[in-house]
């Protein structure tokens, strides 16, 4: 499987100067979603949530006429039959939420929602069940909460987390204390014994007026506590927005966040790509070092659809959007949510309404980086050819376009190799307006903004196996000055069949102005891929880039680092606290082997020497090589 964390490098802001015209570069992860791994959970069902347990097996959990739950032993691939541990009686078990314990004790919360006609021994509540034996069996129903039996006060949505010190916390929205109007509250009860028994419930988060509602909550890096929650009263937006509420764990929602607050923010960046999507039901998670990642329904573009966005580390940005599931005109996704697995595995888990509930995984990558290797360039990818993966997939898209793209780098002295992968059954030869990917390279890391700065490069790579070159003019606002692409000495072979198509390219270094003794092991630039896309009547042209990047404008494309070939070039010392298990990661922070002791690597280079730093009993460390088989 490939396993993606992304970690930062200390040299990332260092290597390269800053240009006229230039803007802080984007930093953050963008997620790929690879539409290969989608695969149904239940045939039906909502609310979908998905953890990874203690013995590597995924549970996933649904209401569906009561509460289904399954499981995979293979990360995802097949699912076991739905097991019913909750069956609806006179009211309808709804909205689970799951968690594993440190402990190993299995907690799932279920939401009863009486209906119409409503009457006073039915009544909306937070129940749960307890399994100590990985999900074998199931404790009697549990009531932590018990509310009003009318919908207009009504409660909904447990949410689960465990702080550091084994308390136990289970988040809700409650209309419960507001009888008299439509306000709503997040509201927590506490258990101090894996679940058995519960505290009265406390409000951690209100907005006198508004609705706060759905939440959801993570421990961060630096100790405290994001609930996220989706709130409709923000001026001037007009609908439902994810929002975050912040509080220490020393602290320990001692007291409510109110409305407003220094505590309490828009979650997504509004500047980017997404500002104008809106839409409730947000579910938030944290990736291995640190990122977090949060998802919510929209309408955005006229029926119901799963967005995925990433944030920093203090939950605080949300950008690169995302939708992990291609939907048609008649479909709709809604009450989603996040899982993180394995090393930092995202995984999205929809609900498609009448559908059933499915999942899909994307990989989380901050940083696009090339290994050294030596690639041959026949229009034909083979397996460990000596692309960054092994079959050439470090960049996946096609979810706009309904087509698979796969991308991947590796470089030499002597050039640098590109190669990508469309699977596109129906191929348009239109010159430069037909099918295509087209590769752009910030090799100065200006992270341009209005100006696309010298040393910039444009290679569009046509599905009729054509090729056109373009350089960065450097004075005008987004110009780019054709070049010859004969004179450019640019190797490109087209390969595939007539469902796919194969572009693999080698650039020479001397063309993009490195000499021989520049040569750029070890460089930092930037880049963007554009996968293009013609209807076969020619009445379109479609566009699909990287995350949040735009065209022509290079501090909004991905970082890319070209590995050192000789290990004593990089030391990341921020690997050691950034990972989940002990081993040895490359730069990507992908677990490539696994350690007994207090190790972590700060290279990966199979084959080569890895530098690892080993923390002692004494708290002493020292450094020493380790060669990778």
């Amino acid at each position: 499987m490939k396993q993606i964390f992304s970690f930062f490098l200390v040299i990332l802001f260092c290597l390269q100067g800053v240009y006229a015209g230039s803007k802080a570069p984007y930093t953050g992860s963008r997620i790929f979603w690879d539409t290969a791994t989608k695969k149904q959970i239940f045939s039906s069902g909502g609310y979908p949530r998905m953890i990874e347990l203690q013995d590597g097996r995924l549970m996933a959990v649904c209401e569906n006429k009561g509460i289904d739950i399954a499981f995979s032993s293979n990360k995802g691939n097949t699912w076991t039959a739905p097991t019913k541990i909750v069956m609806n009686g006179n009211i309808p078990e709804c909205a689970p939420d799951l968690i594993q314990l440190s402990d190993g004790t299995i907690l799932v919360a279920y939401n009863p929602r009486p209906s119409a006609p409503y009457s006073a021994d039915r009544l909306f509540g937070i129940h749960l069940k307890r399994s100590i034996d990985n999900g074998k069996t199931w404790s009697d129903d549990i009531a932590v909460f018990d509310g009003n039996y009318d919908f207009r006060d009504g409660c909904w949505e447990p949410a689960f987390l465990e702080m550091p010190d084994g308390e136990v916390h289970l988040y809700f929205a409650d209309e419960t204390p507001y009888t008299s109007n439509d306000d709503q509250r997040i509201a927590i009860c506490r258990s101090y014994d894996k679940g058995a028994t519960w505290t009265a419930p406390k409000t951690v988060a209100y907005h006198s007026g508004s609705r706060d509602g759905m939440p959801s909550a993570v421990i961060l890096d630096n100790d405290s506590i994001a609930l996220c929650f989706e709130n409709p009263g923000w001026p001037g937006v007009g609908d439902f927005i994810p929002t975050i509420a912040v509080c220490a764990v020393k602290d320990n929602w001692k007291r409510f966040v109110p409305y407003p607050s220094i505590n309490r923010w828009q979650a997504i960046n509004r500047d980017y790509v997404a500002a104008q999507v809106k839409g409730g039901a947000p579910y938030i998670r944290k990736l291995p070092w640190g990122e977090t990642v949060l998802s919510h329904q929209t309408h955005y573009n006229g029926k119901y659809e799963m967005m995925v966005y990433v944030g920093d580390e203090k939950a605080q940005s949300f950008k690169a959007m995302s939708n992990p599931f291609k939907t048609s005109a008649n479909e709709d996704y809604m009450w989603n949510s996040v899982s993180v697995i394995d090393t930092g595995v995202v995984v999205a888990v929809g609900n498609l309404v009448g559908g059933g509930v499915y999942m899909e995984k994307g990989y989380a990558v901050r940083m696009l980086q090339a290994p050294f290797a030596k690639t041959m360039i026949d229009g034909v990818q083979t397996r460990n050819e000596g692309y960054y993966g092994a079959t050439a997939t470090q960049m996946i898209l096609g979810m706009q376009n309904g087509m698979r793209f796969t991308g991947d780098f590796a470089y030499d002295e002597d050039s640098l190799y590109f190669t990508s992968r469309v699977s596109d059954t129906d191929q348009v030869s239109s010159g430069s307006n037909g099918d295509g990917v087209t590769l752009f390279i910030d090799t100065k890391n200006s992270s341009s903004d209005q100006i696309i700065s010298e040393g910039t490069f444009r290679f569009q790579f046509m599905a009729n196996g054509k090729m056109r070159v373009a350089k960065g003019n450097g004075t005008s606002s987004w110009q780019w000055n054709a070049m010859s692409a004969d004179t450019l000495g640019v190797n490109y072979k087209r390969g595939g069949t007539n469902r796919y198509y194969i572009v693999e390219a080698a650039i020479p270094w001397e063309r993009l102005g490195f000499s021989k003794e520049t040569r750029p092991n070890g460089t930092h630039m930037r880049v963007n891929v554009m996968l293009q896309n013609r209807s076969t009547d020619n009445a379109t042209l479609n566009y699909e880039m990287l995350p949040d990047a735009k065209r022509d404008e290079s501090w909004s494309w991905m970082d890319f680092y070209l590995q050192p070939h000789d290990a004593s070039a990089v030391q990341d010392t921020k690997v050691s606290n950034k990972t989940n298990k002990v081993g040895i990661y490359d730069l990507q922070g992908r677990l490539i082997k696994q350690t007994n002791d207090n190790s972590f690597p700060l290279l990966r280079k199979r084959g080569a020497p890895v530098i690892v730093r080993q923390q002692h009993a004494d708290g002493s460390t020292s450094t020493h090589k380790v060669m990778m088989k």
